[in-house]
């Protein structure tokens, strides 16, 4: 849903920097001449022509002292252009062009002395089409490099074309007699305006009615503070206009600064020979614009491309603001939501959605969202949010993306929150508007708590009394929770002297001085000397556990690990009970039985 937009205070043709024409992409000026200055977004071609005839604007790129009369975003398409021809670009300005590619710029002549620069399609100084300054201006400052954002300028263009549209109509067309002008216009028509004082003064037409005016009377002059706005709606005729002006009664050049015709959706407009001359600016950011005519428009011209082969654009940029009625307040939300409903993992990522809409009246530019995390998360875990448009007309909305990636410290503390706010830059001001925040807070699964721990002994076998064990416990945090005073105890130890304390690390902490994170590990150590009774018993065997605390719950313990030393020279002692009954009876039977072989050989003997 597309909300009725209200607008201003907004000078629409701000973002056109003083340049009297201003195009998003190429040019084509083939006669005869501009009387200001000119702005190509994209390729200049051009016959002989004169630029900044009476007026050189008052744009001074970064870095000069020198206005410039003439930008071109792209390059000079000498190829394109007329043969033989020259642009001069006047009084003493400069010229700045985006892409030098196939071109020479030389402020020296032939001979090698100093001349005023020129744009030239070879290295030749007399060469032609070519550009001509009437001043020497350092190559190095031509380009190649353009000086002027086309792109962001012409979405402010279209936006401001676009919120101009929904003004309603406040001005009633009259005839001569002063009676009211029918809708549709009749052909051949004598509209009078009479303008309201001190306010912006809204007409809105239709194509074919603004061509059936044959003459567009002021009874009153506009001015700054009384303007007029022309919204003409070229959609009954494909959007593709031939404009026939007629002629303009009343008002001249210098009441053209505050007359504008609005074509919000245009993308051709044409102004055949016959058109008379026009006062006012051409706003019409996403037409072609074909200028046939041989009489002059006196006004801003800012239209997508421009092809001029009629008579002069006279430099009479539109100078005031625009406003019309409604709730101009300009107003941004933001709802913010994720398909992800539990975090359970370090590493897991989470999917942010933020839903931008603009509830205002007027279109906003730079729409962006803000994502804050609230302590303990940080925003170094959260990716750049991006968003699927950043202009929005009122009533339009967008969604934009951001990735948040689970720490540890989100997991400890039961989940994630954060909160998020939308912002939008309204047409007339740097200043925006702020969303009420939202919220979204998403909750961290149970926690587990465990641990683990591998018993090793050096070395596995001993002589004698008096050898030393070295003992080695790997701990392991296994669970998702952060563990505190983790330990190692003996669970059983059949070792009849006195095991040394158990330390942890490196360096060395005391047993139960140690923190581990999820996944993080710990060696722990103690020694062992060796007693005469274990040399006896013929082994020693070892058994422990580790435990920690975790932040809430329970502390885990892990399940037992046996390390077992035996003493050289001694049997296994399992089954050893057993063994020397049958090695006794082994020897009893070997006995017996040679007894028995050796009484019957004597008898066989006899």
């Amino acid at each position: 849903m597309r909300l009725a937009a209200a607008v201003g205070p907004v000078n629409p043709v701000a973002p056109a920097l003083s340049f009297g024409v201003m195009t998003e992409g190429d040019a084509t000026v083939i006669s005869a001449e501009n009387d200001g200055t000119m702005a190509v977004g994209g390729d200049l071609r051009f016959g002989t022509y004169q630029l900044a005839l009476n007026s050189s604007g008052s744009f001074v790129a970064p870095g000069d002292t020198v206005p410039t009369s003439l930008v071109v975003g792209g390059r000079v398409d000498f190829a394109g252009s007329v043969p033989g021809s020259r642009l001069q670009v006047l009084r003493s300005t400069y010229a700045k062009v985006g892409d030098l590619t196939g071109t020479v710029v030389r402020d020296t002549d032939n001979n090698g002395a100093q001349v005023n620069t020129r744009i030239l399609p070879n290295a030749d100084y007399n060469a032609t089409p070519r550009v001509e300054l009437t001043t020497r201006q350092a190559p190095s400052s031509v380009g190649p490099t353009s000086p002027i954002d086309f792109a962001a300028a012409f979405e402010s263009f279209r936006g401001t074309a676009n919120d101009l549209a929904t003004c309603d109509n406040t001005v009633v067309l009259r005839t001569p007699n002063g009676d009211e002008l029918p809708r549709p216009i009749p052909p051949g028509s004598n509209a009078v305006v009479t303008l309201a004082p001190g306010e912006t003064n809204v007409l809105n037409l239709s194509a074919t009615d603004l061509n059936n005016i044959a003459i567009l009377t002021f009874a009153d002059q506009p001015t700054a503070s009384t303007p007029l706005l022309v919204n003409v709606d070229t959609t009954g005729v494909g959007d593709d206009f031939t404009w026939n002006a007629g002629n303009f009664a009343g008002v001249g050049g210098e009441q053209a600064r505050y007359i504008l015709f609005n074509f919000p959706t245009a993308t051709r407009i044409t102004l055949p020979g016959s058109s008379a001359t026009i006062e006012g600016t051409i706003y019409a950011p996403s037409a072609d614009l074909v200028d046939l005519s041989a009489s002059n428009t006196e006004g801003s011209i800012i239209t997508r491309t421009f092809e001029h082969r009629g008579g002069e654009v006279h430099y009479f940029p539109f100078d005031t603001t625009l406003s019309c009625g409604g709730d101009a307040t300009p107003s941004i939300t933001v709802v913010k939501s994720s398909t992800t409903t539990e975090i359970t993992e370090v590493g897991q990522e989470v999917p942010y959605r933020f839903l931008v809409t603009n509830t205002g009246g007027v279109t906003l530019s730079e729409v962006s969202v803000t994502d804050v995390q609230a302590p303990p998360a940080s925003n170094d875990d959260l990716g750049p949010v991006t968003c699927a448009a950043t202009v929005l007309a009122p009533g339009e909305n967008t969604t934009c993306t951001a990735t948040y990636t689970v720490a540890q410290a989100d997991l400890d503390n039961g989940g994630v929150t954060d909160t998020a706010t939308a912002s939008g830059t309204p047409p007339g001001t740097t200043t925006p508007v702020v969303s009420p925040p939202s919220t979204l807070t998403i909750p961290g699964g149970e926690p587990t708590s465990s641990i683990a721990v591998v018993k090793s002994v050096t070395p596995t076998v001993v002589a004698a009394a008096g050898d030393t064990l070295a003992y080695r416990f790997q701990v392991t945090n296994t669970g998702d929770t952060p563990l505190n005073e983790v330990r190692v105890g003996e669970t059983a130890f059949s070792g009849t002297g006195e095991l040394s304390a158990v330390t942890c690390g490196a360096p060395p902490v005391p047993n139960g001085s140690v923190t581990l994170a999820p996944g993080g590990s710990v060696t722990c150590t103690a020694t062992y000397r060796v007693t005469a009774a274990d040399v006896a018993a013929g082994r020693i065997t070892n058994t422990a556990t580790a435990t920690g605390v975790p932040p809430s719950g329970p502390a885990p313990v892990s399940p037992e690990s046996t390390a077992t030393v035996r003493v050289q020279g001694k049997l296994p002692v399992t089954g050893g009970s057993l063994l020397l009954p049958l090695v006794a009876a082994a020897l009893v039977a070997l006995t017996v039985g040679t007894t028995l072989l050796l009484a019957g050989r004597r008898r066989t003997a006899r």
